[in-house]
C-alpha cells in the first residue's frame, strides 16, 4: 500500500507541473498556494483510536468468553497518506491505516485468545475552507476497504483451555490432541467521517491536525477442526467501528 501511495503521489506530481506552469503567468500577484489548485500532496500521521465497542458482560459477550476488546496502538508516524487538490474547496485524501484489537476475557481467566486485525485503504473527499490565515479547516466522508485477519494465540488456536495449560504442557507448537480453534474474519467496506485543520508552517509544508470516525463490522467464522473434521460452531460480527485522533506533517508540491 506504502509503495502505491508514493507511485500514485509520482503521477499526481507530474500531471501537475504543466497545469501549475500554465496558470502560474495568469495567477494574481501574491496569491498564496493556500487557495490553489491542482495541488498533490504527500503525509504521515501518527494517530490514536479508540474502539465504541470494547467491554461486553458475562450475558452478551461477543464470542464465547470473549468480553473485552484491548486496542493496540502504534504510537510511530507510519500513517502515509496523499491528497490531490480538486479545486479551491475541496480535495481528495487516499491513505493506509490499521487498527488491532486483542480479543481477551476480562470477567474470566483475563487470557487473550488473539488478535482482530483490520488494516487497508482509505479513501475521503473533503470540503475545505480557505482563508486570509495560516489555519485551513476541512471535513469530509469516504470509504475504508479494509483487510479483515485474526492473529490466533497458540493455546486457543491448539486447542488449550488456557494459556496455562499450554504453558504447563512446554508450549508446543502444534496440537497434541488434533483438535484447533480457528476464527475467520471477512473484509469489510467501512463509512468514513473526517474533520481536522492544516496550518501552514511555509509555503510547501504544514501540520495536520486530523480526527475520524470509521463505522465498521466486520463478519467473523468461528471454526472447529478435531481429528480432520471441521465443523461451523458461529457466525457473527465484530464491533470495530472507532474514533480517532491524529497528527501529521505533509508536503504539497
Amino acid at each position: 500500500m506504502k509503495k502505491v501511495l508514493c507511485g500514485l503521489v509520482a503521477i499526481l506530481a507530474l500531471g501537475t507541473l504543466n497545469v501549475r506552469a500554465q496558470n502560474a503567468a495568469a495567477a494574481p500577484a501574491g496569491d498564496s498556494q493556500q487557495g490553489a489548485s491542482f495541488i498533490p500532496s504527500i503525509g504521515t500521521r501518527v494517530t490514536h483510536y479508540w474502539l465504541t465497542d470494547h467491554s461486553r458482560n458475562d450475558n452478551n459477550t461477543y464470542l464465547g468468553s470473549i468480553d473485552q476488546f484491548d486496542a493496540r496502538q502504534i504510537n510511530f508516524p507510519t500513517k502515509l497518506y496523499a491528497d490531490w487538490r480538486l479545486c479551491r474547496y475541496a480535495n481528495c485524501e487516499l491513505t493506509w491505516d490499521q487498527i488491532k484489537a486483542a480479543a481477551q476475557s476480562e470477567h474470566g481467566a483475563g487470557d487473550s485468545d488473539g488478535t482482530v486485525i483490520m488494516q487497508g485503504p482509505i479513501l475521503t473527499l473533503d470540503a475545505r475552507y480557505p482563508n486570509s490565515t495560516r489555519l485551513t479547516p476541512h471535513a469530509g466522508v469516504g470509504v475504508a476497504l479494509w483487510n479483515g485477519h485474526f492473529d490466533h494465540a497458540p493455546w486457543h488456536e491448539y486447542g488449550f483451555s488456557s494459556e496455562t495449560d499450554w504453558e504447563a504442557a512446554g508450549e508446543p507448537g502444534d496440537s497434541p490432541n488434533g483438535k484447533y480453534r480457528h476464527i475467520y474474519v471477512d473484509n469489510a467496506l467501512g463509512f468514513v467521517a473526517t474533520i481536522g485543520a492544516d496550518y501552514a508552517i511555509c509555503r510547501n509544508w504544514s501540520v495536520d491536525i486530523y480526527g475520524r470516525y470509521i463505522d465498521i463490522n466486520p463478519d467473523y467464522d468461528y471454526r472447529v477442526n478435531v481429528g480432520g473434521s471441521t465443523a461451523l460452531e458461529r457466525k457473527g460480527s465484530f464491533p470495530m467501528s472507532n474514533f480517532a485522533a491524529g497528527l501529521g506533517v505533509k508536503y504539497s508540491f
